[in-house]
């Protein structure tokens, strides 16, 4: 028997909105979108709140199965990761109200971050673009041999094991919160000076073993900070972008900061990039592993692959321009 709509029959998108309510500006992003629905016509928002037992696919879940024709998040990166992961393949478009502390998605996709109502019209009005979408399958310290369904998730910016998940994971949420994203290099240093780590890395096929400080997966370039850590991502075309990090010394610490902070194009050792569709990471020992700012402990082995355009999201930019172009033009 289908499920009820809990739309009344008007005129207009059928939305349902998504909300952390811990983000800063939760209650002010509900708000304007309801405004701007009645502003057209449409029906209020149907409006779900996440909890930490539920942080945002379930919610969107629900939502695909009432038939709605846009899902809206009110929230940061680790709910709209939540969200997107429900929307895969649905063919639903997904819209963010940025109410975050990093916002790292948002800032990809060059939406307005400081002025809700600009955001709100790109969510109703703005081009819908279809992004590949990252999927790992991890296996964690003392679980069965085989991932279980907990065990696959996805990502839409990067994803990374090693230090740059140790980093995250030291990063503070008060820190969070009085810093912004200044907190992730704070958290950063005390990790710059270890040793690298031993896997084995296999990337479509090619296996081979190394040290590095991390290994790197990227769907789109740009990090908090304006620091682009892979200049030649597109979201867009079927493969994500690797990056190892071999350091040696505290000197290969200096060439990669002046890469990442002064934007230098010369090549530095200490940053090894690739291209994959398909790879596998099996870490000496357990480490743990980020997913745009979601840190899973102890995984013994992962498995990294890209979803060829599987997500539609609401944008001000088109593919060729998301990530890289510093103005956003907001649809009328």
């Amino acid at each position: 028997m289908p499920t009820a709509s809990p739309f009344p029959q008007q005129p207009g998108p059928r939305v349902g909105l998504v909300v952390n309510p811990l983000g800063r500006r939760a209650t002010r992003a509900r708000e304007v979108l309801t405004t701007a629905l009645a502003a057209i016509g449409a029906p209020a928002p149907q409006v779900r709140t996440t909890t930490s037992a539920s942080p945002g696919a379930d919610q969107a879940r629900r939502f695909l199965a009432e038939g709605v024709d846009l899902v809206v998040v009110a929230g940061g990166d680790g709910t709209v990761r939540e969200v997107a992961a429900a929307l895969v393949g649905s063919g639903v478009p997904l819209a963010v109200l940025p109410t975050g502390t990093a916002n790292i998605v948002a800032r990809n996709l060059r939406l307005p971050r400081r002025d809700l109502r600009r955001a709100v019209t790109v969510a109703l009005g703005g081009a819908e673009v279809r992004l590949d979408v990252g999927q790992v399958r991890m296996r964690r310290a003392g679980a069965r041999s085989d991932p279980g369904p907990s065990d696959v998730s996805v990502f839409l910016v990067m994803a990374g094991i090693g230090r740059d998940a140790y980093t995250v994971a030291a990063t503070g949420v008060r820190l969070k919160r009085r810093l912004g994203w200044l907190a992730y290099f704070a958290a950063g240093i005390r990790q710059a000076l270890q040793a690298p780590i031993p896997m084995v890395v296999d990337l479509d096929g090619r296996t081979r073993e190394t040290r590095t400080w991390t290994v790197l997966f990227g769907n789109l370039p740009r990090v908090p900070g304006g620091i682009t850590v892979f200049p030649q991502a597109r979201p867009d075309d079927g493969l994500l972008e690797t990056l190892e990090v071999p350091l040696r010394s505290p000197f290969d610490w200096l060439a990669v900061a002046c890469t990442g902070l002064f934007r230098q194009t010369h090549r530095v050792s200490a940053l090894v990039y690739g291209r994959t569709g398909r790879a596998h990471i099996t870490p000496r020992g357990p480490l743990p592993v980020q997913l745009d700012g979601d840190v899973i402990p102890d995984v013994v082995d992962l498995e990294v692959e890209v979803l060829a355009g599987a997500l539609l999201v609401r944008s001000a930019a088109d593919p060729s321009r998301i990530g890289r172009t510093r103005r956003v033009r907001v649809l009328d």
